[in-house]
Formats: structure tokens, sequence, C-alpha cells
């Protein structure tokens, strides 16, 4: 490799490095314990309820989206919903739901895994996105109706964290 080459690939390295240190250095001085801040996400839901809304928003825009004959504005959303699905047992787990109760929401949330990975592969593999969605439509649905009905059993919620 040439001398140039060399000096390229170990200016990125350092880059790459820096920058990583200071994602992490920026994060501990803002999130950090020792200032008194919890360490909840920079960003999303702090509560099961705020999460739920979030979950009927984003199925919302997707549905529209390939209503309007328009899949591909809702790869984003169908993402941000993966994420959202991933903390939506922690939020569940800070309420006063009973330990049932949170099990419940558990095994939905995995329900509605299968069905939008169903959709997010035919995003992925050139499949009928459409489709995907329409066939996974019902699931999805029947999922974020039953993750509602929940809510109605919060006295309140609470983050120990």
């Amino acid at each position: 490799m040439k001398r140039t080459n060399w000096i390229c690939v170990g200016t990125l390295g350092v880059l790459a490095i820096a920058l990583c240190v200071g994602c992490q250095n920026a994060e501990s001085e803002t999130h950090g314990s020792e200032h008194g801040h919890t360490h909840e996400p920079i960003k999303g839901p702090k509560t099961f309820t705020e999460g739920v809304t979030k979950l009927k928003e984003f199925n919302e825009v997707i549905s529209v989206a390939m209503e309007s004959d328009d899949p591909d504005a809702a790869h984003d959303p169908l993402h941000e919903i993966g994420s959202l699905l991933n903390r939506l047992p922690e939020l569940a787990a800070d309420t006063d739901l009973a330990e049932s109760d949170w099990e419940e929401v558990n095994q939905e949330v995995d329900k509605l895994f299968e069905a939008f990975k169903e959709v997010d592969v035919a995003f992925h593999n050139g499949g009928d996105k459409k489709a995907a969605y329409e066939s996974s439509k019902a699931n999805i649905d029947e999922g974020v109706a039953y993750l509602e009905t929940k809510l109605a059993l919060l006295s309140g919620e609470h983050d120990d964290k």
C-alpha cells in the first residue's frame, strides 16, 4: 500500500476513535449518575402510556403510507417501531401493572415484532411491501389495540431509573 493510502487510513481511524470517544464522553457528562441524572434514553418515550401512544402514531403513518400506495414512506417508521417495541416491556415494568399483565405485554410485543418483521423482510428482500403489510395488518391492529387495553389498568406511572 502506498504511503499516502496509509496516511489516509490512519487519519480515518483516528477520526473514528475521536468520534466514538467524544460521543461516550458527551453521553456520560449529560446522563451520568455523578451529576444526579438518570440513565434514561436520550430520545423516545419515558412511560408506557407514551410508548403505546407512539406505537399507535407510527402504525397510523405506516397504514396511511400503504393505503396511499407509497410504501417507501413507511420504511423509517417501521424501523422506529422496532426500537419502540424493544423498549415497551421495560416501560411496562416501570408501571403498577400486575406481573401477569406485564407478561401479557411481553407476549404481545413478541407477536407485534413478528408481524412487523414480515413487513420489514419485504422491504429488504425486494418483496411486495404492500401485500406483506396487508397480510400482517390484522395482527398488528389487534396487538396495538390489546396494548391500549393495558393503559386502562394503570393508576399511575413512575420511573425508577
